[in-house]
This record gives C-alpha cells, sequence and structure tokens, in this order.
C-alpha cells in the first residue's frame, strides 16, 4: 500500500464507524481502517492481474498455506500457472475484523465469489474468506501484508452488515501483556483437551467469544455460542483431538492466533475420521481470559 493510500486510509478512518448489537457506534481504529484499505486494493488488484500474481504481491514472505504440512504460501503461488481474472475470477470485500490495540495484528473476513469463465464452467461459487494480516517492517510506510489466509466454500452467498464491522471490543485486556503468550498456549492446549473428551457443543460454546465466528467448509458462518451449540449438537457423538504447532500475540496483548493439527472423530471410533489443520484468532478479555474470535478448518483431502 503506497503511502498516499495510508494516509487516505488514516484519514477515513476518523470518520468510519463500527457497530455490533446493543452497542454504540464507535471510531473504527485507525489500523483497521488501513487494513480494510489494504484488503480492497488486494482484491482490486485481483480484478487486473488475476489471483495468483495478486497474492504474491500482498501476502507476506513468511505467509503459511495448509496441506499435508503448514508450508511457504509464496513457494506453492509460483508454482502455479499466472491466469488473467477472464479465466478465474476472485472478488470479495472485507466486512467483519479486528486489530490488536498495538496495531500490528488483526483479521478480517467477508464475502467473496469465484467465477471461472469457460464453456460448461460451473456457477459461480460462493466462499467466505478469512485472513490474519501483520504489518510489515518495511519503513515508515507500515504496510499490512497477508500471513494466513484460509477460506470456505458456503451453499449460498454470505450475508454482512454495510461497511466494515469491528468484532465487539468493550471488554479488550489492557494489563501486562508479557505472558500473553504463556496464557493464549494454554488456552489452545485446554480446548483441544476438552474437545478430546467432551461434547464439542459444550466446548466452543465456553470458548466462544459473545460476537465469535465457526467457518467450516460447506456451512454458512456458525457466529456466536447459541448458534455454535445448535450446530455442534448435530454431532454429538464426534471428538476432535489436536496438537498446537504455534501461537503468536500482539505487542498489546489482547489479541492472537494459533495454528494446529486436529483429528475429528466419532466418540466410538466408529466411522471415518477427518483430520486437518486448525486456525483460530483469539481475543483477551479485561480479566486475562482468552476467547474464541474466529476458528476455522482446513482439512485434508482423504487418499484416493
Amino acid at each position: 500500500m503506497t503511502r498516499t493510500v495510508a494516509a487516505a486510509a488514516l484519514a477515513a478512518a476518523a470518520l468510519s464507524t463500527f457497530s455490533y448489537a446493543g452497542q454504540r457506534e464507535s471510531a473504527i481504529p485507525a489500523a483497521l481502517a488501513a487494513m480494510a484499505e489494504t484488503e480492497r486494493a488486494f482484491a482490486k488488484r485481483a480484478s487486473v492481474v488475476g489471483v495468483r500474481d495478486s497474492f504474491l504481491e500482498f501476502f507476506a514472505d513468511d505467509a503459511i498455506r495448509f496441506a499435508e504440512a503448514p508450508g511457504p504460501a509464496k513457494t506453492f503461488l509460483r508454482g502455479l500457472p499466472s491466469q488473467p481474472p477472464s479465466v478465474v475470477e476472485l472478488s470479495w470485500e472485507p466486512r467483519f475484523g479486528d486489530v490488536a490495540a498495538s496495531g500490528e495484528l488483526g483479521y478480517l473476513t467477508g464475502p467473496a465469489t469465484r467465477i471461472v469463465h469457460r464453456d460448461g464452467a460451473p456457477p459461480p461459487a460462493s466462499l467466505c474468506y478469512f485472513s490474519i494480516w501483520k504489518k510489515q517492517a518495511d519503513g515508515t510506510d507500515g504496510t499490512y501484508r497477508v500471513f494466513i489466509d484460509q477460506g470456505i466454500g458456503t451453499p449460498e452467498p454470505v450475508t454482512f452488515s454495510p461497511g466494515v464491522t469491528r468484532a465487539a471490543s468493550e471488554d479488550r485486556f489492557t494489563g501486562d501483556p508479557r505472558n500473553g503468550r504463556a496464557a493464549l498456549e494454554r488456552a489452545d492446549r485446554s480446548l483441544l483437551s476438552d474437545a478430546a473428551r467432551l461434547p464439542l457443543a459444550d466446548v466452543y460454546r465456553r470458548a466462544l467469544a459473545r460476537d465469535g465466528r465457526i467457518y467450516r467448509d460447506g456451512v454458512m458462518p456458525i457466529v456466536g455460542g447459541a448458534a455454535a451449540e445448535r450446530w455442534f449438537a448435530s454431532s454429538a457423538d464426534r471428538r476432535m483431538s489436536g496438537e498446537l504447532l504455534n501461537a503468536e500475540t500482539a505487542k498489546s496483548g489482547d489479541l492472537g492466533y494459533t495454528y494446529g493439527r486436529y483429528l475429528l472423530t466419532a466418540a466410538d471410533a466408529g466411522g471415518d475420521p477427518e483430520r486437518g489443520h486448525y486456525v483460530r484468532v483469539w481475543t483477551r478479555t479485561r480479566s486475562g481470559q482468552w476467547k474464541l474470535a474466529l476458528d476455522v478448518t482446513a482439512p485434508v483431502p482423504p487418499p484416493r
């Protein structure tokens, strides 16, 4: 993002607002406005040069992707053919997200659509994208780049409130951030431990932030503890084990992410297991408790 765009985003931040149920409107933080503006520039660039080339431009050098194991995203992207949007068109828009008080870490999500332009192509695919963004150490520009991108396919278009809505932040942590990563690792491992022995409906209802989101491929976004409880109740016989691979918190200690491996099995060991990787964004309450802001899984396709 150029200095001109960054300055415009900061100026616009003073006029931008976010809202959430039952709360008054407040100004969007300048960092979140700048991050959303970068996302829009990313989407606009994709409409010009295509998916692969725009991803190479807007992904961080250390960005990762998930396959059999986490690996460098840019190495994978460089191995793909460059295709103009006249062949494959991907469009998206930021509608919901959050940023740490220190400004260097945040996430965005929103509706997306993929269209394949060829004879006999499938109809447009509805998606819900999710990206973790990090501010890069590249001088005074303070450019944001994507660190993890892990969206889902949805059975129909996903609707969001107009504009950009910030996740609820009235109970945000403002204390000493020095123990943030250790506390986040404990929270993630505790969730994994509970999920291996307790109904997932109970586990996620307790772990989710008030407006926390759960993304699963092929399912509409699940928002809030009550919705999560209803959805997981349909798979009451499932248990999830896993291993935390990495955790990072913002300098302010109020926002962080984790990712790792998971295995989803039936409690009675029957049926085919699902395995893959999870990505979680966490927000920390004033009391120091970490709560799930967003949880998404990236299943590994079963062997043929």
